[in-house]
């Protein structure tokens, strides 16, 4: 809602369908391969093929502008998913929960979601671990993310967890970048979902034309870009 609430409209309210994205393709290709690699670490030592093999099975083709374009992205999945088996084999810790679902109740709206992974730390303290595809994130993004507090918040609130690590992993260059959060900072996110969520019961969306426009699928039907066709 905050990138441009008129997407939002568009997207979650109106429903209106989009085609598929290669980028999303890759992402949910991808966040499936690290979900099979921890179930597979559950067995014992996991080996690249196995992990490439589960890959190569549920590789889609939606949403790919041509036959260069797919190969290209396989290609880079296949060098990332490799990095990461090798940076993980030595690694003993494995994922308390993964996709761990929330639906937390903040008395006037219900904020759900899922959370990618959820690693222990000591003494009964996790690291909320969430994976990115694409860009990697900076420490600035992670500071300011709205997405990792609010995993801090449903994991705090509803899962009965202390979350003292927040993370966003890049399977781009399979660098962690982490953060933290205090209990301030968690006040403040409840405060901006609630804003939030009256503004979409007032019906508020205006576009909010900018960068974000270049990849958005409904360009065509936005009065802010009348003018343009």
């Amino acid at each position: 809602y905050e990138n441009c609430p008129l997407k939002f409209k568009f997207s979650y309210h109106l429903k209106i369908p989009t085609g598929p994205q290669p980028a999303l393709t890759f992402g949910n290709i991808m966040h499936q391969s690290v979900r099979r690699y921890f179930e597979l670490r559950k067995l014992g030592p996991v080996s690249l093929d196995a992990l490439l093999a589960y890959f190569e099975q549920i590789w889609k083709d939606a949403g790919f502008e041509d036959e260069y374009q797919e190969q290209a992205y396989k290609k880079a999945g296949t060098e990332q998913l490799r990095t990461f088996v090798k940076r993980h084999e030595a690694s003993s810790t494995l994922p308390i929960s993964a996709e761990a679902h929330f639906a937390l109740d903040l008395g006037d709206v219900v904020l759900e979601g899922r959370i990618d992974q959820i690693n222990p730390l000591k003494d009964h303290h996790v690291e909320l671990v969430d994976y990115k595809t694409g860009r990697p994130p900076s420490q600035k993004d992670a500071d300011k993310s709205l997405q990792l507090s609010v995993y801090a918040l449903a994991a705090r609130d509803q899962m009965q967890l202390k979350p003292d690590r927040l993370t966003f992993y890049s399977l781009t260059n399979n660098q962690p970048v982490s953060t933290v959060r205090t209990p301030k900072d968690l006040e403040n996110v409840t405060r901006k979902v609630r804003e939030v969520a009256t503004q979409i019961r007032l019906q508020l969306f205006p576009p909010q034309p900018g960068f974000v426009c270049k990849y958005c699928d409904y360009v065509m039907i936005c009065p802010a870009h009348e003018d343009t066709f």
